[in-house]
């Protein structure tokens, strides 16, 4: 849980944007993507990859398209949160994301919350 928890930060404040959510359409900008975005929220992908694979494109990502690499910013449980996130995505109602939304938002106002971007990092946001 505590896995995911970090992964849903990550994957709300960075992956969202492009590859949308339960409640949360894909940006305009991410809409004009090509290759476009898979929509991770459908679980089509979650079916076919294993967490592996995940794992290693959330690091290096994928050359040629929008997709960046977070193994330079990301620590390694970081990176495996976003991963557990992802397993757990399809299946979120649009409510459920969106009050883990609610909540993190007001956690960051409470404790100043920034995302620094760094490896080192490892403060669980």
């Amino acid at each position: 849980p505590k896995l995911r928890e970090t992964g849903f930060h990550h994957y709300h404040e960075m992956c969202r944007p492009c590859h949308g959510a339960p409640g949360y359409e894909r940006n305009e900008f991410a809409q004009g993507l090509y290759p476009n975005p898979p929509h991770l929220a459908s679980g089509a992908v979650q079916n076919e990859w294993k967490d592996a694979r995940f794992y290693w494109i959330v690091a290096n990502g994928l050359k040629m398209t929008g997709m960046p690499a977070f193994g330079a910013t990301h620590s390694k449980d970081q990176m495996w949160g976003i991963v557990a996130f992802l397993k757990l995505l399809p299946v979120l109602k649009p409510e459920e994301y969106g009050s883990m939304a609610e909540s993190a938002a007001k956690e960051g106002e409470q404790e100043g919350h920034h995302h620094s971007g760094n490896a080192a990092d490892t403060h669980n946001h």
